[in-house]
């Protein structure tokens, strides 16, 4: 397995397949190209790529190349100007892109299931409005991720999550059979109540024990979770709002949400959430692992120092100008 902190940061262990060859990986960082040397293996150098692009978003004025000696699949890194490419307005794109898609699936969902000419079906509708739900939810999801390239990380799977946010938004619509006691959708369209699911406190409650269990064992997937559930429950529900208002059980319900106030929270909502899990992230991760990234040497001009005795991204970022390479040992048990 391969163990590394990041800036403070555990990264999740990643296993190393047909490594017969492989005894230990160098990763060479410096301040001007990220170098990866001595990869055997195509499958140990895409999981190595994938820890260097994490270190290249939390210091994009850094350079992201490989060496000319290195022998690196050229799938992955075909040539300097491709590597040279500045992840951070990538992300930026991606994520403005998101965010208009997003809000243009909020007004045209709406549109095709309550306004079109196949409105009067109650399949249709049923199959549109789960449709539309997951579809905010992912787009939520992805603007979420698209921020601090928290995509990349390797403490947790991005992907599995964004399936998990999706999945949350469509799902809650599954207490109308519950309500209802049936499932013909004629007796789960006249509800005179709304379930358990559609009760924003009871989200903010589970989420609440979530962070809580998080940040008492110190569990980061547990902490990410609590965001995919927190996003889902929020777009769903604020879209349901807009129609019915919001119910915070004991106070009961809202007036019916003002759709531009929809439209804003919506489209500013998961940049929020994005920016509070990276700032509140860092206590559940235990900065001193068992089998961690050794700094073999860390040499600023003039003196040299070795891990842990400083957060490696803080100095980078404070002082660039002490650094002429920073030498890093990847122990592979």
């Amino acid at each position: 397995f391969i163990y590394s902190t990041i800036d403070g940061v555990e990264l999740k262990p990643v296993t190393i397949r047909n490594a017969t060859k492989l005894t230990m990986v160098y990763l060479t960082i410096a301040t001007g190209p990220y170098v990866l040397k001595n990869i055997d293996d195509s499958e140990t150098y895409l999981k190595l790529y994938k820890l260097i692009l994490a270190v290249k978003t939390k210091f994009p004025r850094l350079d992201l190349r490989s060496s000319e000696n290195d022998n690196l699949t050229p799938n992955f890194v075909s040539n300097t100007r491709t590597s040279r490419i500045d992840l951070h307005y990538i992300y930026i794109k991606i994520r403005l892109s998101a965010t208009a898609v997003l809000l243009l699936t909020a007004y045209f969902g709406d549109v095709i299931v309550f306004r079109s000419k196949y409105s009067n079906s109650l399949l249709f509708r049923a199959i549109c409005d789960v449709l539309v739900h997951g579809g905010l939810g992912f787009l939520s999801s992805i603007i979420f991720f698209s921020i601090d390239n928290n995509y990349f990380s390797l403490e947790y799977d991005g992907t599995v999550h964004i399936i998990l946010c999706t999945f949350f938004s469509s799902v809650i619509d599954i207490d109308h059979v519950f309500v209802a006691k049936s499932i013909y959708l004629k007796d789960m369209v006249n509800l005179k109540h709304r379930g358990i699911f559609h009760c924003t406190t009871f989200w903010l409650a589970l989420t609440a024990l979530l962070l809580l269990y998080s940040y008492i064992k110190k569990k980061i997937e547990v902490y990410m979770l609590s965001f995919m559930i927190f996003i889902a429950y929020i777009t769903h529900h604020l879209r349901d709002g807009t129609r019915r208002g919001v119910w915070l059980y004991p106070l009961g319900s809202t007036p019916p949400v003002d759709k531009r106030l929809y439209y804003f929270i919506l489209g500013t909502f998961p940049h929020i959430c994005a920016m509070l899990f990276k700032r509140y992230k860092r206590p559940l991760v235990d900065p001193y692992p068992r089998n961690f990234v050794r700094m073999t040497s860390l040499r600023p001009r003039g003196r040299c120092m070795s891990y842990p005795s400083i957060p490696l991204g803080e100095e980078i970022r404070s002082h660039p100008e002490k650094f002429n390479r920073l030498n890093i040992m990847v122990h592979v048990y």
